[in-house]
């Protein structure tokens, strides 16, 4: 049996990935997730083809509350947009790392998470919501331009009990 929370992670994920995929600027580029696998192989794919990666990933996730077999977790989520601007200019897309950061920030910004949102009390939050302080970040790095795209979102999760071993 899978694991119910890895599951509904990925399923934000893959949902993100949906979003940032009917973005008409971004249309057909391939968003990497990690249930796609090989994500470091992918990323370096899309770089030496494209000139332009785009993966998600999920940094951090906090549990917030645990009643009986409800779990509520605060999931971070990060767009990591990559360019090699060199490939990039020169070959097919053409697309700025910037302009794409821009295009997802604004695309994914109060979209649903994917997940059902029946588990949801009143007021809690099913959308993803962009970082208040930095939705938007130029990441440091000498061989090619990375902006990080920022989003929260609450996951609720109905865990089945454990199994009582005899």
């Amino acid at each position: 049996m899978s694991d119910p929370v890895y599951e509904a992670f990925l399923t934000v994920q893959d949902t993100v990935a949906g979003h940032i995929q009917a973005i008409d600027y971004l249309h057909g580029h391939e968003v990497i997730t990690e249930r796609k696998g090989d994500m470091p192989g992918r990323i370096a794919t899309a770089l030496s083809k494209l000139g332009l990666s785009i993966v998600v990933v999920t940094p951090s996730a906090k549990l917030l509350r645990v009643a009986h077999n409800r779990q509520v977790w605060e999931l971070k989520l990060v767009v990591d947009v990559a360019e090699s601007a060199l490939i990039n200019r020169s070959k097919h897309t053409g697309k700025p790392a910037l302009a794409a950061a821009t295009a997802i920030a604004v695309g994914i910004s109060g979209q649903p998470n994917g997940l059902p949102a029946s588990q949801a009390q009143r007021g809690e939050n099913v959308t993803l919501t962009l970082d208040p302080e930095m939705p938007l970040m130029l990441v440091p790095d000498p061989r090619q331009v990375i902006y990080h795209v920022t989003a929260a979102t609450h996951v609720f999760i109905t865990v089945p009990p454990p199994s009582r071993s005899a």
